[in-house]
């Protein structure tokens, strides 16, 4: 068990974010200059889109209705249980919100590819379309959070919708 979590833990990736979260607490100047955090970030985004592609090739589309399904079904309602959650039991503000129910809505590319990679040193075995779903639970996830801000910007359009609807989860 310990060498599992050693090896867990010596992970590149695992190792940046400690290296980051460190120079972070020590209120150091360590920075990734901007083109190499974009370029990585645009690595990532095409290798995941492109692997994620190929691997939905290899299938036939009826093995994956469920799966896309099951997808679009988590990042349409998780961002809406994320902003409830957050707007009635945290008494968060409506701005920070929104933000949030995004950010959990959607899938982080770089927790994905840990747990791709904890995975495969696992060796544990995984449909090679997951690359695929993370694109499609993004879709609704970013759309869904964007419509619900956009929305609730306009005071009047909430009133009206709100006492249409008989609901008032959103409101403070």
């Amino acid at each position: 068990m310990f060498e599992l979590i050693l090896t867990y833990f010596l992970t590149p990736t695992v190792l940046f974010f400690a290296v980051g979260l460190l120079a972070s607490i020590l209120r150091s100047d360590l920075e990734i200059p901007k083109s190499i955090g974009d370029a990585l970030s645009l690595y990532l985004l095409i290798a995941i889109g492109l692997k994620g592609g190929i691997e939905l090739s290899k299938y036939p589309l009826s093995d994956l209705v469920q799966p896309i399904a099951a997808a679009l079904f988590l990042g349409t309602v998780i961002p809406v249980i994320v902003l409830i959650f957050l707007r009635k039991v945290l008494k968060l503000d409506l701005d920070n919100s929104i933000a949030l129910a995004a950010t959990y809505g959607s899938v982080s590319i770089v927790t994905f590819g840990a747990a791709l990679a904890f995975l495969e040193n696992m060796q544990t075995p995984f449909e090679g379309y997951m690359s695929g779903l993370v694109v499609v639970m993004e879709i609704p996830a970013i759309f869904i959070s964007l419509m619900i801000f956009r929305f609730l910007e306009k005071p009047a359009n909430f009133q009206v919708a709100r006492h249409q609807v008989g609901i008032s989860a959103f409101s403070s």
